[in-house]
């Protein structure tokens, strides 16, 4: 992937809720069952990555990892941005407009990473179709969108603020499998950051939801 392609992948983080809601609007997704969108375990891997070279500093599970959480924090992108005009609460709004800012950095400095090792960077519709593979924690099904776009005014909070926390289990349940099985010290200093930075924000929304 050239350098060009990177930058549109990252460009693509920030135009990704508009894209992506128009097809989860369109109708249902053919990867998905429409059911909760929880994997049997974020150590389950269902993606194929290339092994490392010899010598290199790290492992499968650090490429299985960002490629995934990469798909992962994409759908918290889309997710958030729905708050903008959907939400009721101002607290909400705000709690939306830092995850996304903040997942779409991350994903910048993911797609970094496998860039630089010339591993694959999932687009937007590679993203979308992970949205209901197995070790995919805590991912909204289609239809979970569907019905999350939909919403506004109090149930949408309600609602986001649930699956925004069911979504965040997911991902610090992965974050903790690569802490686990992960080599590279870089990456699972990443995911060291989605544990702290990611619970600190489940406590938060349990808050909200009272």
């Amino acid at each position: 992937m050239s350098r060009r392609q990177l930058v549109a992948g990252a460009v693509s983080a920030v135009v990704l809720p508009v894209v992506a809601l128009a097809g989860a609007c369109a109708g249902p997704d053919p990867t998905s069952d429409g059911a909760s969108g929880r994997g049997p375990g974020a150590g389950s891997h269902a993606m194929d990555v290339p092994s490392p070279p010899a010598g290199a500093d790290w492992n499968a599970a650090d490429a299985t990892y960002l490629t995934m959480m990469t798909g992962h924090h994409r759908q918290a992108v889309e997710m958030s941005a729905l708050a903008r005009t959907r939400a009721s609460d101002p607290q909400v709004r705000r709690l939306a407009a830092g995850i996304g800012a903040g997942q779409g950095a991350e994903i910048v400095t993911m797609a970094s990473w496998l860039d630089r090792r010339d591993l694959t960077v999932p687009d937007v519709a590679e993203a979308r179709a992970m949205y209901g593979m197995t070790g995919m924690d805590g991912m909204l099904s289609p239809g979970q969108l569907d019905e999350l776009a939909a919403a506004s005014g109090p149930e949408f909070d309600r609602l986001f603020l649930e699956r925004m926390v069911a979504h965040h289990e997911g991902a610090v349940a992965m974050a903790e499998a690569e802490q686990a099985e992960g080599e590279d010290v870089t990456v699972v200093d990443m995911a060291t950051e989605v544990v702290a930075t990611q619970s600190a924000e489940i406590s938060r929304m349990r808050d909200l939801l009272g």
